[in-house]
């Protein structure tokens, strides 16, 4: 989110950028020409997908990011996914090397006021923030991407 709930207290860790995905054996040359396989929410579509590419042809819509990444994966369509998700799955290649961070989600570590200061939940949050934070580059989207060509197994 942008903004957590007022209720909750803690701290912004990462922006999540998103990139554009297709299965690495697809020859794939313009993102405008591309079918797109979107999410069922058109509101995603719509903030994602046409917001960067207005031309796009939704012509899948799944409701569920691991049936996405599989459709992609095997070349029904582009994706707009998480650089976290697209950046660790051998199978996908950014289409479009820039990630998408205008209008991204920030990610949190949240945790209600009342249980703050307890040394359990000190630990917890610590550690979940200072795993998130290692991987910051791929979170925000800057890990190197290969080249098509440079893909394990190819």
């Amino acid at each position: 989110t942008s903004k957590p709930p007022e209720t909750l207290v803690g701290r912004r860790l990462v922006k999540v950028a998103m990139g554009v995905y297709g299965g690495t054996g697809n020859d794939i040359q313009d993102a405008e020409d591309l079918e797109w396989i979107g999410w069922q929410d058109e509101t995603f579509n719509e903030a994602f997908t046409r917001r960067h590419y207005p031309k796009a042809r939704i012509r899948h819509r799944v409701d569920d990011m691991l049936a996405m990444c599989a459709m992609a994966r095997s070349g029904m369509g582009a994706a707009m996914l998480p650089c976290y998700v697209g950046d660790t799955d051998a199978g996908l290649r950014r289409i479009v090397n820039a990630p998408i961070t205008e209008g991204v989600m920030d990610l949190w570590v949240l945790t209600h006021p009342d249980v703050r200061r307890s040394a359990r939940v000190r630990a917890l949050t610590a550690f979940i923030a200072d795993s998130i934070l290692a991987h910051r580059e791929l979170f925000e989207g800057g890990r190197p991407c290969p080249s098509p060509t440079s893909l394990p197994g190819e």
